[in-house]
């Protein structure tokens, strides 16, 4: 997954390490193809909210 696909809120808080501690690297690919296309929603879908 490209990060530039991601929220830049949530890339910012990846690369800070404020990520949610069960969103590890296997997760985030598993999880990818999974996600919604508007940026709100995977802040929520992901655990960051």
């Amino acid at each position: 997954m490209r990060l530039t696909y991601l929220a830049p809120s949530i890339v910012e808080d990846i690369v800070a390490g404020r990520q949610p501690p069960e969103l590890g690297p296997k997760r985030l690919l598993r999880t990818s193809q999974n996600l919604p296309l508007d940026w709100t929603e995977p802040r929520k879908f992901l655990g960051f909210a």
